[in-house]
């Protein structure tokens, strides 16, 4: 007669391998969603980052445009500077989309002429509300947002200030064999 091997039975334990696995998948999938949704809000935080960079340096370039560098204390070009750069802050938006919208301006710019005269600021903050979260909604029910800050500076190299504009003779040579005069004068376009 041939023995039968007999394997122990616990009672207890049957199933238990298939309550680990599916443990065990739920963790790993909660933790992929949210890698997901993590790095959804680090790209978009990016974008906005950017976005607030290139406004910041449309408005900058405004403060030359009007000539407020040489002369900080013209009030009516602080406020022609002031309206080129939020005309072109506005401008710049809508080209620089996040998951597919444009950011929004916090407020106004804000627009320094007095810290550093001759050398005006601006600075830039803008927000992107309901930025889609795929995953994390179990938690959270509203969307996300991302805010970003960006300043600029429209610097002065001359640090001189009104009509007087500095000029410096450069000397460029021609093939290397005879110099000719230029001057360079660093006067703002009238």
């Amino acid at each position: 007669m041939r023995k039968r091997a007999r394997f122990a039975t616990h009672s207890g334990e049957h199933g238990q391998t298939i309550v680990l696995v599916a443990l065990t998948i739920v963790t790993l999938l909660a933790m992929a969603a949210l890698a997901i949704d993590v790095v959804t809000l680090y790209v978009a935080k990016g974008e906005v980052q950017r976005a607030a960079d290139a406004a910041a340096l449309v408005a900058a370039k405004a403060f030359i445009d009007s000539g407020v560098t040489s002369e900080p204390t013209n009030t009516s070009m602080q406020t022609l500077a002031q309206n080129m750069g939020t005309a072109g802050v506005n401008g710049i938006l809508p080209q620089n989309k996040v998951a597919g919208i444009a950011p929004a301006v916090v407020g106004t710019p804000n627009f320094d002429f007095t810290s550093n005269p001759g050398n005006p600021q601006v600075t830039v903050t803008l927000t992107r509300t309901g930025l889609p979260i795929f995953f994390a909604r179990i938690w959270r029910s509203a969307a996300a947002t991302v805010t970003a800050s960006a300043k600029a500076e429209a610097y002065n190299p001359s640090n001189s200030c009104g009509s007087a504009a500095p000029c410096a003779p450069e000397r460029r040579s021609l093939q290397n064999r005879s110099f000719i005069p230029n001057w360079i004068c660093l006067a703002p376009d009238v």
